[in-house]
């Protein structure tokens, strides 16, 4: 199954930094999967984390929490707005999160993974 996690949308539960280690543990992260590739079916997947490795310039993370009204990640500067599910890559990141709380989350790093913490899973939307 190949799914997209998009940024725009997903619910965060958890941001913490653990040393150089930034983790966002998402409630629902809002996902398209591609298959067939003609088609793009949009839902949320639960379980997902990301992780920023070598993080730097992340500041009050207290309130950032909720859904992401916006959000793009720059990898070796080539910007998207969202991140394959799972990979990893190892290479410079900048991630900018827009929270509907106001909230603003903005990191450097070295490196991203992005991945599920239990099983792999896909609710299709139900929205109209």
């Amino acid at each position: 199954m190949d799914l997209t996690l998009e940024f725009s949308d997903s619910e965060v539960a958890q941001v913490e930094q653990i040393g150089a280690l930034l983790r966002l543990r998402f409630s629902a992260a809002s996902v398209v999967r591609a298959e067939p590739p003609a088609q793009r079916l949009h839902g949320y997947a639960q379980s997902v984390e990301l992780l920023i490795f070598g993080a730097r310039g992340a500041e009050a993370l207290a309130g950032l929490i909720g859904r992401v009204a916006q959000g793009r990640i720059a990898i070796a500067e080539r910007w998207a707005g969202g991140l394959a599910l799972p990979c990893r890559l190892d290479a410079p990141v900048r991630l900018e999160l827009g929270f509907a709380n106001h909230g603003l989350l903005n990191v450097m790093g070295e490196g991203v993974q992005c991945r599920y913490t239990g099983e792999p899973n896909f609710h299709a939307s139900l929205a109209c």
